[in-house]
């Protein structure tokens, strides 16, 4: 207390908060609050999240140098002045805002004292919201296929969510629910051959979701299919894609074509022929004969000329041998493969021309009582020998099939195959001509009358056929090995593949 001006002073903890003057109870001045929203870790007013994070701003800075924390009342806003939360207290220094869609907010913080007029201090922050990321499927390892009736599990129990999120898993198989919440599914119920669908749906608790699609092929047990010997009628196709085909003995192909795609193909010293005999079995058409030519009749008549012969017919093409196809994962065994085509058939001879008809006698010579009226007339001339047919060219080898094999995984064994082409057939002899008829003699001599020697002259001898040209053999197919990726090919007529 001063005794001079008579002012006493009150103090609390060492702070004036109040004095004595003249009697009367005199306080200093409210002092405002003071608002502070903490800054970020970057020291700004800026805060990030990801959507579906919790977003958490506080005010612990924020006082009054008068009021204690139970004083001081705190109101957290958006910009457009809707409040958040507020409050009187400790508690409401902190601000929680969740279920934020990606966007920029801007926070206003509000504090109010509580003394006199209740003084307020106001501090602004920007909240930023990015867009939440999709949950990340992971699925460890899954068949591709099942032996039916059987059952398989897919794991996704290592899947993640980029915000920590809680997640649900949804599993379908061929479009309908089998499974949720779960982040393994173990589907029993893979019964039918064919291709199932199988699918995950992941979705966080924002809803941002990803999902994930697997095919697994159904497949029946392998079951071994038997070739055995056989001469086929048509062609051959054993599609058992995932089963074991068994070979033995030998299959005359006569030109069809093979296919053979199978998982395994186990051969027991086998071979594939392509026909019986090479050889034509055609019948050879010979060209006819010419007729003879007639002779000639009435006095000093020519002979008639002989036919030509027919030329000989061509020979049958050769048959060509039909495409051999495997395709398998895995080959085992000794296998042959004579894919080739057969000769043609020879031409026909042609046929000789027939010879030409005799010319007939001359008209006898007439005498008079004294002389020789008329001399004996000419003999008639003989008819041309008729040409002889052309022989047949010969039949166009048929040509060898291609051979192709194709082995994906494991071969073990031996695979030797050959493809030529038929031989050509040899061309038809040509016919030769025919004779030409005699001259005929002259008339007989009469009295007075002598010989004139007035023999009728030959007849030309025909010519003899044409000599064919030669035909051509048939050409080789081609043999390729595909075996584990490494590819060869080969039109030279044979090779081989082998391998331990």
């Amino acid at each position: 207390m001063s005794d001079g001006n008579k002012v006493a002073y009150i103090t609390a903890g060492g702070t004036v908060v109040a004095a004595l003057v003249a009697g009367y109870f005199v306080y200093p001045r409210n002092q405002p609050p003071e608002a502070i929203i903490d800054p970020a870790p970057d020291g700004s007013k800026v805060f990030t999240i990801v959507q579906g994070q919790t977003a958490q701003l506080t005010a612990i800075d924020s006082g009054d140098p008068e009021d204690s924390d139970s004083d001081l009342y705190f109101q957290w806003t958006s910009i457009d002045g809707e409040t958040l939360f507020e409050g009187l207290g400790v508690k409401y220094r902190v601000l929680e805002l969740s279920n934020l869609h990606p966007e920029t907010h801007v926070i206003i913080l509000n504090v109010t004292d509580e003394k006199g007029n209740g003084k307020m201090d106001s501090d602004k922050g920007t909240l930023v919201v990015t867009a939440g990321q999709s949950p990340e499927i992971r699925i460890l390892n899954y068949p591709t296929s099942v032996e039916i009736p059987g059952s398989a599990t897919f794991d996704a129990s290592k899947s993640i969510d980029p915000q920590n999120l809680k997640l649900n898993f949804a599993w379908f198989v061929d479009g309908k629910v089998v499974g949720e919440h779960n982040p393994s599914l173990t589907y029993p119920n893979f019964i039918e051959s064919k291709t199932y669908t199988v699918e995950l749906v992941l979705t966080n608790s924002i809803g941002l979701h990803s999902s994930w699609k697997a095919e697994v092929v159904g497949k029946r047990p392998p079951r071994p299919v038997s070739i055995t010997t056989r001469v086929l009628g048509g062609p051959l196709e054993i599609m058992r894609p995932g089963e074991v085909v068994t070979f033995s003995g030998e299959i005359i192909t006569n030109g069809y074509p093979i296919k053979v795609i199978a998982d395994r193909l186990e051969v027991d010293d086998a071979r594939i022929t392509s026909f019986q005999r090479i050889s034509s079995d055609e019948e050879v058409t010979n060209g006819s004969n010419g007729r003879p030519g007639s002779n000639g009749t009435a006095r000093g008549e020519n002979g008639r000329s002989g036919q030509n012969g027919a030329d000989g017919s061509a020979g049958t093409q050769g048959q060509s041998a039909g495409q051999i196809e495997i395709e398998v994962n895995e080959f085992s065994g000794n296998l042959e493969i004579f894919n080739v085509g057969t000769n043609g058939a020879h031409g026909g001879n042609g046929g000789n021309g027939g010879d030409g008809g005799d010319g007939a006698r001359g008209t006898p010579s007439r005498s008079g009582l004294i002389d020789c009226s008329s001399g004996p007339g000419r003999g008639g001339t003989g008819g041309n020998g008729g040409n002889g047919g052309s022989g047949g060219p010969g039949g166009i080898g048929g040509n060898g099939g291609p051979i192709s094999i194709k082995v994906d995984e494991k071969f073990n064994g031996l695979i030797e195959a050959q493809t030529i082409g038929g031989a050509a057939g040899a061309g038809g002899r040509p016919g030769a001509g025919g004779t030409g008829g005699a001259g005929g003699p002259e008339g007989e001599t009469r009295g007075w009358c002598k010989s004139a020697a007035r023999y009728g002259g030959s007849g030309q001898n025909g010519e003899s056929g044409s000599v064919p040209l030669p035909s051509s053999s048939g050409v080789p197919g081609e043999i390729s090995f595909n075996v584990k990726g490494q590819e060869t090919s080969t039109r030279q007529g044979s090779a081989r593949y082998s391998e331990d």
